[in-house]
């Protein structure tokens, strides 16, 4: 009957009214349950943790002042250095020099010793504050039965996590050296192979090189006005050469005409007047320019007093000779033709210069045709050559910045791990936290309390209300007999008493016994 009545809902009273009814119940497996809980935290093996703070310092000079090979971050260096503090072979040597997890037959394996130490470490990085991708510390720690025993080893990782730290930099920086200077020695040979090639590439192509491209127009201009120059001259020696022709052959007839003649000949050649006419008009024409130092008109005056002076002597040989066979040869005659050949020479030596010209001529203008091509092999090379010279200047620089880094972390605290904190002496117990268990057992005690109350309702079959009929019989009510009343005696009073006096005590030895857990826990 009584499962039948509890298939309806029962209302907040009738909670209630099974909590006053069932109070011993729920009370005593509170108490029951919380005791258990209680006496099992005092029972447990008590584990002390060590703790220690480590932070990197930085370098007092900006890193970039040094480069930018300062290392991996925090984040990776505690990933690299981890493995290695954790390694098998130096745990089992703290394990056997500390006699750590105890001795004798019953000892497990080395190997689940190991990981057991591996879970009594902790290493917690810690971020800094406002920029969580960035770290500046991490904590390391240790639980052991024994607080001494735990800072004990947490001073023993401290000092391998330090040791190991300053190994690895000195390791990457040796290692960061001798493969720069492979690589700057690689770079050296290749740029001297590069610097070979270009020297010989404009010693071989002299004077086509892009550079010198103005030099050869200038000289191709300057070639060209030596050719006309030599052209002048060449004209000009040709045209000396028809005039001493034509004098000498005038100054023969003239001979012959003279010595058929019965009077004297004062005449002399044509062509000599003309000549000295021509260098008198020139010499005129000269004066209304220069000065009469300039080098043109002191050579014109020489050239008119000779030419004056063979006029002389012609006539003084056409006065005197008169009747002399002209085939004795004259001085005059002899002077002409010393000229001419002098003239010959000149008229040789002009087209020989003009011949030279004309071979340096077509040199410059073939190298003014190469140059583009030239130009096009040597951008490549010099491409070539400042690509090998700017690797090698980059490989220098890291490695003088290495040297640099190296240098100054000798000289003054680089960027190194530095203990904060050092390991600390618990002085108490983190396991077990009595505080949390008293908690947990008021928790689980009042849900066995309650279970045990519901399960005392269901197998109860009293009617304990008017519902309960009411649910079980379909039938009115017709009058209910009210409860009879106990009578107000000394043992009804001593048993209320007796109940709220034992029901106090029970609660306020659980919760003195909880706050003082709570004390002794957060004063730790």
């Amino acid at each position: 009957m009584k499962a039948q009545a509890c298939e309806e809902p029962m209302s907040l009273t009738q909670y209630v009214e099974i909590g006053v009814r069932r109070r011993w119940w729920i009370l005593g497996m509170l108490f029951v349950v919380w005791t258990g809980v209680w006496s099992a935290t005092w029972l447990l093996p008590a584990r002390y943790r060590s703790e220690t703070t480590i932070l990197i310092d930085e370098l007092q000079v900006p890193a970039q002042k040094v480069g930018e090979e300062s290392g991996p971050g925090l984040q990776a260096r505690l990933q690299t250095l981890t493995p290695q503090i954790l390694s098998r072979t130096r745990l089992q040597r703290i394990i056997e020099d500390l006699k750590l997890y105890g001795e004798g037959k019953g000892r497990p394996a080395p190997e689940a010793l190991v990981s057991q130490m591996r879970r009594d470490i902790k290493v917690q990085p810690l971020q800094v504050a406002g920029r969580p991708d960035e770290l500046a510390a991490f904590t390391l720690s240790y639980s052991a039965h024994s607080p001494a025993l735990a800072q004990q080893v947490a001073k023993r990782l401290t000092s391998f996590f330090i040791e190991e730290d300053v190994r690895t930099r000195a390791e990457r920086s040796q290692q960061t050296s001798s493969f720069l200077d492979a690589q700057l020695e690689d770079a050296r040979a290749w740029l001297q192979k590069q610097e070979t090639r270009l020297q010989q590439f404009k010693a071989q192509y002299l004077g086509q090189l892009p550079s010198q491209m103005q030099a050869n127009v200038a000289e191709l201009g300057a070639l060209d006005n030596r050719l006309q120059n030599a052209r002048e001259e060449l004209q000009r020696a040709q045209q000396q050469k028809v005039y001493l022709n034509s004098l000498l052959t005038q100054y023969r007839e003239l001979r012959v005409a003279g010595s058929s003649a019965s009077s004297d000949v004062t005449q002399t050649p044509p062509a000599l007047d003309a000549e000295l006419t021509r260098l008198s008009r020139q010499m005129g024409e000269l004066r209304l320019r220069y000065t009469e130092e300039h080098p043109d008109l002191i050579q014109l005056r020489q050239q008119l007093a000779s030419t004056e002076k063979l006029k002389a002597q012609m006539q003084r040989e056409l006065t005197v000779e008169g009747g002399i066979a002209p085939r004795v040869e004259s001085a005059a005659s002899a002077q002409i033709q010393s000229q001419l050949k002098a003239n010959e020479l000149e008229i040789s030596d002009r087209q020989k210069e003009m011949g030279g010209v004309q071979v340096e001529m077509r040199a410059a203008r073939g190298r003014l045709r190469n140059t583009p091509i030239r130009e096009q092999q040597l951008a490549e090379l010099t491409r070539d050559y400042d690509q090998s010279r700017a690797y090698y200047e980059s490989l220098l620089a890291k490695k003088n910045q290495t040297q640099l880094a190296s240098s100054l972390e000798q000289r003054q605290p680089g960027e190194q791990f530095r203990i904060l904190d050092p390991p600390s002496l618990p002085s108490g117990p983190y396991f077990p936290n009595r505080f949390r268990f008293a908690l947990a057992g008021l928790l689980l005690g009042a849900v066995a309390g309650g279970a045990a109350a519901y399960g005392c309702e269901m197998l109860d079959d009293h009617i304990h209300s008017r519902g309960e009929v009411e649910t079980l019989y379909a039938v009115p009510i017709l009058a209910t007999i009210p409860p009879a009343p106990e009578p107000d005696s000394w043992l009804r009073r001593l048993r209320v008493g007796g109940e709220i006096a034992g029901a106090t005590a029970l609660l306020a030895f659980v919760t003195g016994s909880t706050f003082l857990a709570f004390i002794a826990r957060y004063r730790d």
